[in-house]
């Protein structure tokens, strides 16, 4: 591998090995099954095109190599991949955090507004250029946590808080650069023949794109824009969020009926503004209760229409009924909750 270190260094690509701080910090992950997860090195690009430099070379390494002998590549942006697809045993690890560029296009001859998003940049990278920049009104279908990488999400689906608005992270890909298992850089988007092989790469990256086709170094994405109310200058668009853990106690598990109730509140027809996410939680300091149910609530648009959707759900049913009295007992604490109103 010694050839392909030299020829890297060459073109003045980072390259560091075990113990040094650089691969330290970058092969470090929160997800304990991967920790001991030790490549052979670590690479950082600056550039797309010193990514495709890193591919070629190792084509003609690998082309003189025996099988069992040929140097693998793993991909790595954010590094929050579950299944560990961004840590290796083996290999070279290329970690394209230094490649984080975000251009916003909001002026008012962008139509559709956009961004490109180079493939290493993180949401946060994203989401400081919108707060810094005062773009009021302007939101995308992002991940919720800052440190998740935005290729890796957006090429593996990506579910974000506003996808029953705006659709999930895929939907709104409208072009992406990707460095070809051949050593090819290629630029395919929406505009291409869908039945052409740029088209059908397209079509295959926004949802099974993750590492599968080669290595994506830009991607475009659209921008929409908050809801209002109307569109009276008076109005702004505003996101409303916020969370509650229900902690049923045992003593009230007859009366709560926690999975009932759950059940209910998965199968409702919200609308497409309003997303509940629940995660349940076990909490090992309080013996008393049985397993939670976190609710983190997000709204676009006004406080006004995420209470009349509360209350169109208790109302639903017999008011009399255990059903009607259960919907209103959670919806006391979503209602109250839920009043952190972001203006854009």
């Amino acid at each position: 591998m010694s050839g392909i270190l030299v020829s890297l260094e060459f073109e003045q690509i980072a390259v560091y090995k075990p113990g040094e701080v650089e691969y330290e910090k970058s092969v470090a992950t929160a997800y304990l099954l991967y920790r001991f997860a030790r490549p052979s090195y670590v690479v950082q690009p600056t550039h797309p095109a010193q990514v495709q430099d890193i591919v070629r070379y190792l084509i003609e390494y690998n082309d003189r190599q025996k099988p069992d002998s040929q140097v693998s590549i793993t991909i790595k942006n954010g590094g929050h991949s579950y299944a560990g697809f961004s840590s290796t045993d083996k290999g070279i690890l290329l970690d394209l955090s230094k490649i984080n560029r975000v251009k916003l296009k909001l002026d008012k001859v962008s139509h559709p507004k956009s961004v490109m998003i180079r493939g290493g940049a993180l949401w946060g990278h994203l989401y400081k250029q919108l707060i810094n920049g005062r773009h009021k009104g302007y939101m995308l279908a992002g991940g919720d946590c800052s440190t998740v990488g935005v290729s890796g999400f957006v090429l593996g689906g990506g579910l974000s808080a506003f996808s029953r608005s705006l659709g999930m992270a895929c939907d709104n890909l409208t072009e992406a650069t990707i460095i070809t298992a051949d050593g090819r850089m290629v630029t395919v988007g929406e505009n291409r023949d869908p039945d052409s092989d740029e088209g059908k790469l397209f079509w295959a990256l926004r949802g099974g794109g993750a590492g599968n086709f080669g290595i994506v170094v830009q991607l475009k994405m659209n921008i929409h824009q908050l809801q209002k109310e109307d569109d009276s200058a008076r109005t702004r668009e505003t996101v409303i969020a916020g969370r509650y853990t229900w902690f049923p106690y045992p003593g009230e598990v007859e009366e709560a009926k926690p999975m009932a109730t759950m059940n209910e509140s998965y199968t409702t027809k919200w609308v497409d503004s309003l997303a509940i996410h629940s995660t349940w939680i076990c909490d090992l300091q309080e013996a008393r209760t049985l397993p939670a149910i976190r609710f983190i609530v997000y709204h676009n648009g006004e406080k006004n229409s995420i209470d009349k959707q509360l209350d169109k759900l208790v109302e639903q049913g017999n008011p009399s009924d255990q059903t009607s009295e259960r919907r209103r007992e959670l919806a006391k604490p979503l209602r109250r909750r839920t009043d952190y109103a972001v203006p854009s």
